[in-house]
């Protein structure tokens, strides 16, 4: 185990770093990483390996930095070697559940996690306040312990994302549980599980005004939370029945105010108003406006004018416009051997401003990425812990020309630089960071 991660960290370290590591504070997200472009390009042939790879000959990918298990940004930094670059994660426990602090550490030490905690809890439980707090030396304690071994762990097993306008990077993380809203400082989780409103966070979307909606998928409903991380509503509650069965996935049309939500075992897509009005069915029930076979569809992405579908157990994507009506459909099998094809286990899905479409396959740790009408253009990523490699990648979001992946069992989020190849290459690229 990497000696600085939170796992057991060498006694006879201990000294030395007491001596040498500083107290640490929640890291800024810098503004910008300047990168270099390459001076000549050429147009991909296969699977690459990162900082840079070319997905076409229009288009190229950048490595840009990782959001690690604190929950911090961490820039590619250009004093090291891209291919040294390696995750900051906890470890596992010998069942495989991903740990947050090191055994030897006492429960009541607190590592000072990045993250204040907004409880949530449902009524008609209600937290309580501590009858008295921490004592000067306890506080002191607990920083240098902090010092030595590193701040608790937020990332568990992260997977769907979302960003907001204000820049912050929204994961929901069902091994804590929980939804992190990552912003430096001020970052904060909401908390699930046992007692709290929100039981099993899977989907999340962002409105225009910021608000947090997660899909709860054992409760079957839609959880609203403010930007704060408070609650406002449930959507598809009626007493306390829920009107869908087991929601796995949503997408929010900022412009129009409309929600997509996938109701997998139903085999349906909903187009719901903010307020949960169901304005459109689409599936193959009689009770479905808009005819369309579906075989448990599991995740969903809007652009400006579409709506991309993974239909998983008919390994295809199904591309409708806002409205609802098909346009295409996209098969994304794999195959290894001549002529027969093999079911790919996809998770994450994304849309670039271009229409290009990016998913994300559990099997072999990889990115696809299509363009408009199907056609693949590149894939990139192996199963691995350096920059561009991935553990069971499973979220996808792009904002403008940013990528990030959810590299779950890294307990991390890569973030790359879509840029496009009419920049002009004697200028330093500028990738914005998150």
């Amino acid at each position: 185990m990497h000696p600085l991660s939170v796992g057991r960290f060498p006694h006879g370290l201990l000294f030395f770093a007491l001596l040498f590591v500083g107290f640490g504070s929640a890291q800024r997200i810098p503004a910008a990483v300047v990168v270099s472009p390459n001076t000549t390009r050429t147009c991909a042939t296969g699977p690459a390996s990162f900082p840079t790879i070319e997905l076409d000959c229009k288009h190229h990918l950048e490595y840009v930095g990782q959001f690690n298990a604190e929950g911090t940004f961490s820039p590619l930094g250009h004093h090291r070697g891209w291919y040294n670059e390696t995750p900051s994660n906890a470890g596992f426990s010998d069942s495989g559940k991903p740990l947050r602090r090191p055994a030897e550490v006492p429960a009541y030490v607190n590592l000072e996690p990045l993250e204040h905690v907004v409880q949530n809890y449902a009524p008609p439980v209600h937290a309580s306040q501590l009858l008295s707090g921490k004592t000067k030396m306890a506080g002191w304690r607990d920083r240098v312990i902090t010092a030595v071994y590193g701040h608790e762990q937020s990332l568990m097993a992260p997977q769907h994302l979302a960003m907001d306008s204000r820049g912050r990077l929204i994961i929901t993380d069902p091994a804590l549980p929980a939804v992190h809203v990552l912003d430096g400082k001020k970052s904060f989780r909401i908390a699930a599980g046992e007692r709290r409103r929100l039981h099993n966070p899977n989907g999340v979307a962002v409105d225009a005004n910021d608000n947090i909606y997660v899909v709860d998928s054992d409760l079957g409903l839609i959880e609203v939370y403010d930007p704060h991380g408070n609650f406002l509503r449930y959507i598809g509650k009626i007493d306390d029945e829920s009107i869908f069965d087991y929601p796995t996935a949503i997408a929010i049309d900022r412009k129009n105010a409309h929600i997509y939500l996938l109701d997998s075992p139903r085999n349906v897509m909903l187009i719901l108003d903010l307020h949960g009005t169901i304005l459109k069915r689409v599936g193959r029930r009689s009770s479905d406006e808009v005819p369309v076979d579906f075989f448990y569809p599991s995740e969903i992405a809007v652009s400006a004018d579409e709506v991309v579908v993974l239909d998983s157990a008919a390994s295809r994507l199904q591309v409708f416009n806002l409205d609802g009506r098909l346009l295409r459909q996209i098969n994304t099998y794999t195959s290894n051997t001549p002529g027969i094809p093999e079911a790919a286990v996809e998770m994450g899905l994304g849309i670039d401003t271009e229409g290009n479409i990016y998913l994300s396959n559990l099997r072999d740790s990889g990115v696809r990425v299509f363009d408009h009408d199907g056609k693949v253009l590149n894939s990139f990523g192996n199963r691995g812990t350096l920059v561009g490699q991935f553990d069971s990648p499973s979220g996808v979001w792009v904002e403008k020309d940013g990528l990030y992946i959810a590299d779950t069992r890294n307990r991390r989020v890569e973030v790359f630089k879509i840029h496009s190849l009419g920049q002009e290459l004697n200028k330093p690229v500028v990738a914005a960071a998150p």
